[in-house]
């Protein structure tokens, strides 16, 4: 449930593209931060929660290499959209898109541990 709570309040990162108010931008950066600092955690503890003892370190390392892979590509991808288009608002969708498809992703694939109790 906070996995995918942080997610929505990230997707705050949307509107912080396309409104024309700096202050508010920069507050609506801080609640999607947020979020992302509320969700960010609980990947780790679902990893555990849904792989088997011995995949756990697996898992987690491809999560990891996952994870640096996207702080490779989304800084490029980022200024690429924004210098063809002189605004981040593109940019910023995108990565409110990413964001409801990883929600949606954790709701809907994610449901119970390998040992067939319930996930939390």
């Amino acid at each position: 449930m906070f996995l995918t709570v942080g997610l929505a309040v990230a997707c705050c990162i949307v509107p912080a593209g396309l409104v024309a108010d700096n202050e508010t931008a920069v507050t609506l950066l801080i609640v999607s931060l947020t979020g992302i600092g509320i969700a960010a955690p609980n990947t780790w503890a679902i990893t555990q929660a849904v792989c088997s003892k011995r995949l756990v370190g697996t898992v987690s390392g491809i999560q990891n290499f996952g994870g640096n892979l996207g702080g490779i590509v989304a800084p490029l991808a980022t200024g690429l959209i924004a210098d063809v288009t002189g605004s981040f608002a593109l940019a910023l969708t995108i990565c409110g898109v990413l964001l409801v498809g990883s929600a949606l992703a954790y709701c809907l694939l994610v449901n119970e541990r390998v040992d067939g109790e319930l996930a939390a």
